[in-house]
């Protein structure tokens, strides 16, 4: 991939689970340790339709937190594949000198697992103080405030740049709540796992995350 120098500071705040991290099957797995899901069930989870498996009534949101636990306690963040082409897409960021702001749900607990993830796969690497938005890269987890409040924390930290966020999220719930962020006028999603649409041209719609995809996102945000 060519090396891209940016003109303007840029701040890419990305999400991990569903963006750059193949999380379902891992998720699933872990659902079927509890013999909480039936075939029946798990047919019903291709069709791509639901945002959470307690959303659509497979099971209950007490035991949706079980299976994360599970995940916590097995490690089982750690194993989690990459989307292919999400490195390159982090690198070409990076190498154009621009910020990287990994924003996750994923709870404190979770930060040493996350790292290690990160570390694993090499990519960019949050360090020092590692969730100050000071740093080329930072890692903020969602454990005390929602997710849209904190990507509004970072909209205003980064208020200097014009129109130079860059959100890229999978889950329909988040993206729905960016809208309401002022200045947040680059929003990419993809369209793969959701059935929900929103009509407003602040959003790209992406398709599966593959190398393709990553390199649109990139020639579109650096019109190369």
């Amino acid at each position: 991939m060519p090396k891209i120098k940016s003109m303007n500071k840029k701040a890419f705040v990305i999400d991990l689970d569903g963006t750059i991290c193949n999380f379902s099957g891992t998720f699933i797995s872990t659902a079927y340790a509890l013999s909480m899901i039936e075939k029946e069930d798990m047919d019903a989870l291709d069709t791509g339709s639901f945002l959470r498996l307690s959303d659509c009534g497979i099971i209950s949101e007490d035991d949706e937190t079980k299976i994360c636990g599970l995940m916590s306690a097995f490690h089982a963040v750690e194993h989690m594949e990459i989307f292919p082409g999400a490195k390159e897409f982090l690198f070409g960021v990076m190498q154009a000198g621009d910020y990287i702001v990994y924003l996750t749900s994923r709870k404190e607990n979770l930060r040493d697992q996350t790292v290690r993830w990160l570390a694993r796969h090499q990519l960019p690497m949050p360090s020092g103080d590692i969730g100050n938005l000071n740093n080329k890269t930072a890692l903020i987890m969602n454990d005390i405030r929602e997710k849209s409040e904190c990507l509004r924390s970072i909209v205003n930290f980064h208020s200097d740049y014009e129109n130079k966020v860059i959100y890229v999220e999978n889950d329909p719930n988040d993206v729905e709540a960016s809208l309401s962020i002022k200045n947040l006028f680059n929003i990419f999603t993809f369209k793969y796992s959701y059935c929900r649409y929103f009509e407003d041209a602040r959003i790209t719609y992406l398709e599966t995350p593959d190398n393709s995809v990553y390199h649109h996102i990139l020639r579109k945000v650096y019109k190369k």
